[in-house]
């Protein structure tokens, strides 16, 4: 999560890949109230142990984000 705010204060987009929606939104929220609601963060759901699910997840990544620098 530290990285996520270094990324943001500098103003990166952020997307985040994780397994928990309700613990992902919490966390956006969260960075959101601290970076301000244009705080450029998202979250793509992937399950690491499910390789369907790491496979939709690099699917929508690449769809969704252009350039991926980090």
């Amino acid at each position: 999560m530290e990285a996520t705010r270094v990324f943001l204060s500098k103003g990166a987009r952020v997307v985040m890949l994780n397994r928990n929606a309700d613990k992902s939104a919490a966390a956006i929220d969260n960075l959101q109230q601290e970076f301000g609601v244009d705080a450029n963060v998202t979250f793509v759901q992937m399950d690491l142990a499910v390789l369907g699910s790491v496979r939709a997840a690099a699917t929508k990544v690449l769809d969704d984000v252009p350039m991926i620098d980090a």
